[in-house]
């Protein structure tokens, strides 16, 4: 759905919207991006008084496919302008396969604060081709006290040299992901460490 068409190269802002994501070219060339009317949209999961009761109660077929829309519509937010919600949608997601009334409130909760910030905006920067380079950026969580397991996070940029020498330089991110470390780690070390190599090889990827 194109709202605004201007000549490619004109010092003018250009805005559409694609699938949902509203997209804004800035003078510089930059892209703006947004899913704030999306992220207005998406419905909670309405969980009657007497559910609430009973927080540790299993949920329904019925409840589980709500939770289930509710998960696919923020990870699509998520995936496009919304890193900051990853980690935390993650700690929803881990709880599917024995998903509680909690973990609808706990869902409700997630959406509640995507929709309180949904005037964030993910911004790419123009970057000259010829200087261009990448920068990745990892951490981990050890055994989080509810689910007792560790998670990871990478943010993978695109940048320049000047960021290798402790300089202003712009940045803009290609990548993100926070997800439960896909297997038995003993130490804070040892997540951040695995979640520093599985930084290292999506960059290599991404460079490809």
């Amino acid at each position: 759905r194109l709202k605004q068409v201007l000549p490619f190269g004109s010092f003018k802002q250009q805005k559409f919207v694609f699938t949902g994501i509203h997209l804004e070219q800035l003078p510089d060339f930059s892209i703006m991006a947004s899913q704030e009317e999306y992220v207005k949209n998406i419905q909670a999961i309405d969980i009657g008084r007497t559910r609430r009761q009973t927080p540790e109660s299993a949920v329904t077929e019925t409840e589980l496919n709500k939770l289930r829309g509710l998960i696919g519509s923020v990870q699509y937010a998520v995936t496009h302008t919304r890193p900051d919600m990853a980690a935390k949608l993650g700690e929803v997601q881990i709880q599917i396969a024995k998903a509680t009334v909690q973990t609808l409130m706990l869902a409700n909760k997630v959406l509640r604060e995507a929709q309180e910030n949904c005037h964030v905006k993910i911004c790419f920067r123009s970057i000259p081709t010829e200087k261009v380079t990448h920068v990745s950026f990892g951490d981990a969580s050890f055994a989080s006290a509810k689910q007792l397991s560790s998670f990871q996070g990478t943010l993978i940029c695109a940048t320049t040299e000047a960021l290798d020498k402790n300089q202003k330089a712009p940045i803009s991110p290609l990548t993100w992901i926070s997800k439960k470390i896909a297997r038995v780690v003993r130490s804070t070390l040892s997540a951040e460490a695995f979640s520093m190599s599985n930084s290292v090889d999506r960059l290599g990827w991404m460079r490809l």
